[in-house]
């Protein structure tokens, strides 16, 4: 480093550092690229479009269901190194990546009906669960006793064996655990107020599935049901009407569907037919004659 002193203004003497102390520091430093990482899904959909540092290590977003299709396993399009299957070699719904390149990670499905080697079990669960056409509807690969087609039917894992013991009962009461090895953003359906109409139910799917609800989930129909909300938004047809029921996609991020309780029989019927508890009851809103009111005696439509 070259050192130079010269004079100031005032007599006093400067010293001057004559280089630039960020260009002898730079080498030690590393800057991460932004690239984008493209998810697809084998069929041409896009899934995501993400704006990333390099350097790091990510996990893509989870394969969202298709119908009439099963997800296999996540392949990459560049030649970096890329894990997509866990330690049980089941393939991750949620894959993790190192990010050095842009890139273009592609969600591989087959047709729910495609069996080549014609042995009763879909390729799509063959390839998702074990990564090759070995293993037929028979096959009991963790030695449980369960074949991988009871496996499949009963939502079990065939990788793992299903464990029983017999001894003396036991019990203890805890709080519920609920099991969610993706990393799936959780649902919530419940009442407001809370267990007025219901228990609330907490659970986790995978993106893309349906989440459907109806009347089913009230006692009867002369309860107190109002409406339903989906994260605050009140849930209603063309007409204003409050839907029965709703069938919604589940998104990737968390979601709480809820079925609001009213006490009071005309509150709840503008909150019903209206979204909202200031409508008069002498409205006439279809230009009919007949009140608001009147409607609800006669039975409304």
């Amino acid at each position: 480093m070259r050192m130079a002193k010269e004079k100031g203004n005032n007599g006093t003497k400067v010293t001057k550092v004559m280089g630039c102390l960020l260009s002898l520091l730079c080498p030690l430093c590393l800057f991460a690229d932004v690239v984008h990482v493209f998810e697809r899904t084998s069929t041409g959909e896009l899934i995501a479009d993400r704006t990333l540092d390099t350097g790091r290590s990510y996990t893509t977003t989870p394969a969202p269901k298709k119908n009439s299709y099963i997800f296999t396993h996540w392949a990459i399009s560049t030649t970096q190194e890329f894990d997509s299957r866990d330690s049980w070699n089941r393939t991750y719904d949620s894959a993790p990546f190192a990010l050095y390149e842009e890139m273009t990670l592609t969600a591989h499905y087959l047709p729910s009906s495609q069996d080549n080697d014609s042995d009763s079990i879909a390729d799509g669960h063959e390839l998702y669960w074990y990564g090759n056409l070995d293993c037929d509807g028979a096959s009991n690969t963790d030695g449980d006793g369960a074949t991988f087609a009871e496996e499949l039917a009963a939502g079990t894992n065939p990788l793992f064996p299903e464990r029983h013991a017999e001894g003396p009962i036991a019990f203890a009461d805890t709080e519920l655990w609920l099991y969610n090895p993706n990393g799936y953003a959780p649902y919530t359906i419940r009442s407001e107020p809370e267990g007025a109409l219901f228990t609330t139910v907490t659970s986790y799917v995978r993106p893309g599935e349906s989440i459907v609800t109806s009347v089913a989930f009230v006692p009867s129909v002369t309860s107190s049901f109002a409406y339903w909300s989906i994260n605050g938004a009140r849930q209603a047809d063309a007409w204003g009407r409050a839907l029965d029921g709703i069938s919604i996609t589940m998104p990737s991020n968390a979601l709480e569907i809820v079925a609001h309780s009213e006490s009071d029989y005309e509150t709840r019927m503008k909150l019903y037919w209206y979204g909202d508890a200031s409508m008069a009851m002498t409205s006439d809103t279809d230009g009919d004659g007949k009140t608001f009111a009147d409607e609800l005696t006669a039975g409304p439509t």
